[in-house]
């Protein structure tokens, strides 16, 4: 599974949309993240405008969700 899909993933089992995902990243690295940065790491492979989802994404959100209790 690669980390875009992973992302997608947490995303539909825990009802996250692109806001939430920027604003959790945002709180846990303590770096700037848009809107259009989780939109650009959720696109297909082959569009132009995506960029690989970054592993720290993935983590920052398990951990976020872990520390609510919703990922075991």
């Amino acid at each position: 599974m690669t980390t875009r899909e992973e992302l997608q993933y947490l995303m539909e089992q825990h009802a996250l949309n692109m806001k939430d995902v920027a604003r959790i990243v945002c709180r846990e690295t303590r770096k700037p993240v848009s809107m259009r940065a989780v939109r650009c790491w959720l696109a297909q492979p082959e569009k132009t405008f995506a960029r690989p989802c970054p592993a720290e994404v993935v983590e920052a959100v398990k951990t976020y969700l872990q520390q609510r209790g919703s990922l075991k």
